[in-house]
């Protein structure tokens, strides 16, 4: 991908390839996730866009976040710098978790079950690629991605 468009590009093709974040818990808090959260562990891959956005062409180096989670993520990176934001993670999880109540969790876990359910059965029934286990099945464009990640981490 360019880094003309990479940022944006990027971001579209993750939610292609692991769904929309809303789709997923919270890394972190448990309750409905809204952004894709670059984990900064990938300094080797990172690319920067025009306007400065930092992210990395792996699927893995992301992780579903709620807003909160993520900007305090994000600031605990910027407080503390790569090496030690490592170390600070446990506890930043720890704390999210317990600002929110065992039965929230329950009712977004539910919630985000529901909405992947219907989500799965629109597309099984739209999308001739998706296979009966309800995941999508693999796009030519993410073969080829997963080719080219491979490739640049052998170099």
């Amino acid at each position: 991908m360019s880094d003309d468009h990479g940022y944006s590009s990027w971001h579209g093709f993750l939610k292609r390839f692991k769904l929309k974040a809303n789709y997923h818990a919270c890394t972190w808090c448990g309750i409905r996730a809204e952004h894709w959260s670059y984990d900064w562990s990938r300094p080797d891959i990172e690319r920067r866009d025009p306007r400065g956005r930092v992210y990395a062409e792996d699927t893995g180096a992301y992780q579903p976040m709620c807003a909160r989670c993520h900007r305090t993520f994000d600031a605990a990176y910027r407080r503390l710098g790569r090496e030690a934001l490592a170390g600070a993670i446990p506890q930043l999880a720890v704390t999210a978790r317990a600002r929110i109540s065992d039965e929230r969790r329950a009712w977004a876990a539910e919630d985000i079950a529901d909405s992947r359910k219907d989500w799965f059965a629109y597309e099984g029934d739209n999308d001739p690629g998706v296979r009966v286990s309800g995941m999508p099945s693999k796009c030519a464009a993410c073969a080829t991605h997963d080719l080219l990640v491979s490739a640049y981490a052998n170099e």
